[in-house]
């Protein structure tokens, strides 16, 4: 029979050291369930990292695994080139217009995040070449962000083991300092930090030239970087700067979106609408690849209008809305905005606030995994102060309301004196929301291999 061996070379891992042939043997994952993981050993362990960040319904659902055969004994496979598709991604497309912030309006649908993030580039570059800016190529990200490991997104990237030996950043390609509490911003407070940001970032679209600068694109919580949680508010000040500064607004929504934090998708907490969005790992729950590349009316028009009528848009993949990928009627989000399914209640938000100024954290019981996980048992709830970006740019709190699409087929940025709407008085991360199939986010990787390997 086969004899498995975990090292061999004929697989070539991701992010491993290759080169190593001392390097630890992988852990063999053979089944999992629920919230919980099997190696190849017998051990069975809590997920605490819901797979790659991803599996947010936990696994073995059957709803989910029932929607997928069924879709795969219906149509297996269908492509979407060339005056050819099928039902199911048309339909997928119209449901994340209708739920992400509604500057969005026209989607691509890929296999990941990379390759969401990946098309994004190409369509800036498409777009101001179509509109006569063809200077207009420069992208700006965060120290540390990680966006995908694509050639193109790579650069944006910012880890050595990303970049070195890759030839990557670009030359158009550029990195501002991170927003993180500790470092050079030990001891500041949250409106400095986000003074800093803002002066970077303004700071760097002089330095490459206003008609050089095409976009920012920032991971609302930094995930990679070690779950950086930017100060509330941040990520507004950062769009209302682009807008100034005459660059798009890019999302990177992989990770926090589809109730990650609390709301469907992080940008709403600062009731941002950015020219561009990327998602995957929640779309499909791991089940199945899954992403898609989401942006504004009014840069789908300047594509289409700067082009003959006959030239083909070059660019898609040969699993561009993929039956199966598509087929998640049973498990989609609901109008409410609210994940839910079989045996799951529906995300808890992490906190409200208590008024005057200051937020009262909720703790969140989790019962699935209130034993035996090594979790924290939740305390009383605790005040922290808010923190209040400057009033000569941010309104008063008032509670966000969601705005229907509208039915143009392009939104004006004139119309708006800032991408961001109205700031909240609220607390998104006290903690990252979950349902109650979700682990605590306390568990590190290292403790779950940890055990796996007793």
């Amino acid at each position: 029979g086969y004899e498995l061996d975990p090292l061999n070379p004929s697989f070539v891992p991701p992010f491993t050291q290759i080169a190593d042939p001392e390097r630890p043997e992988p852990t063999i994952i053979e089944s999992a369930d629920g919230v919980h993981l099997v190696d190849n050993k017998g051990n069975r362990v809590i997920d605490a990292w819901s797979g790659m960040v991803c599996v947010g319904l936990g696994y073995g659902r059957e709803d989910l695994i029932d929607t997928l055969a069924e879709q795969t004994r219906k149509l297996s496979y269908a492509h979407s080139l060339y005056d050819t598709t099928h039902e199911l991604p048309i339909r997928l497309a119209d449901r994340l217009v209708e739920i992400t912030p509604s500057s969005l309006r026209n989607v691509f649908l890929s296999m990941s995040g990379s390759d969401a993030a990946d098309t994004l580039l190409k369509v800036i570059r498409y777009h101001n070449n179509v509109t006569g800016q063809p200077q207009k190529k420069h992208v700006i990200a965060l120290d540390r962000a990680y966006h995908g490991a694509n050639s193109m997104v790579a650069g944006l990237t910012h880890f050595p083991e990303c970049n070195d030996n890759f030839d990557v950043p670009l030359p158009h390609q550029h990195h501002l300092p991170s927003p993180w509490h500790f470092g050079a911003n030990e001891g500041v407070s949250a409106d400095e930090i986000i003074t800093r940001s803002v002066d970077a970032l303004e700071a760097k679209v002089a330095e490459i030239g206003p008609d050089n600068a095409a976009a920012f694109v920032t991971e609302p919580v930094m995930i990679t970087a070690g779950v950086i949680v930017p100060p509330l508010g941040w990520l507004g000040a950062m769009a209302d700067a682009c807008m100034r500064l005459g660059i798009l607004f890019m999302a990177d929504e992989v990770v926090t979106g589809f109730g990650r934090t609390g709301k469907m998708f992080s940008c709403e907490w600062d009731g941002v609408e950015p020219d561009m969005m990327f998602l995957a790992k929640g779309m499909t729950s791991g089940y199945i690849p899954q992403g898609a590349a989401l942006i504004s009316g009014e840069l789908y028009q300047g594509m289409t209008q700067g082009i003959d009528k006959g030239t083909v848009f070059g660019h898609g993949f040969t699993h561009t809305g993929h039956p199966p990928s598509c087929a998640r009627r049973k498990w989609e989000p609901r109008r409410s905005g609210r994940l839910r399914g079989p045996g799951h209640p529906g995300l808890r938000e992490s906190g409200h606030c208590a008024g005057g100024g200051r937020c009262r954290i909720r703790p969140v019981q989790d019962s699935a995994t209130s034993s035996g996980s090594g979790a924290t048992s939740p305390t009383s709830a605790t005040s922290a102060p808010c923190a209040r970006p400057g009033s000569a740019t941010w309104s008063s709190p008032t509670p966000r309301q969601r705005r229907p699409k509208p039915p143009s087929p392009c939104r004006s940025f004139s119309s708006r004196s800032t991408r961001s709407r109205s700031w909240r008085a609220e607390t998104p991360y006290s903690c990252l929301a979950r349902t109650d199939s979700l682990v605590p986010r306390g568990i590190a990787r290292s403790e779950v291999r940890r055990h796996l390997r007793r």
